[in-house]
């Protein structure tokens, strides 16, 4: 799960769009499988999802 947060966040600082919607895709699903499982709170999975979707959103 870090490391996709890492490569949307490294798409980002590279100013890539493209790149950055096509991992976010493959996060937040992602992010939502721990939420599930109970490897992190729901609460951070949301606000993870939250602040990443708003970051590429700003793009």
């Amino acid at each position: 799960m870090r490391t996709f947060i890492k490569r949307v966040r490294v798409a980002l600082q590279e100013k890539e769009k493209t790149v950055a919607q096509e991992v976010l895709g493959k996060t937040i699903p992602l992010i939502d499988r721990c939420a599930q499982k109970g490897i992190i709170p729901k609460v951070r999975a949301s606000r993870l999802v939250s602040r990443l979707t708003q970051a590429v959103n700003k793009l």
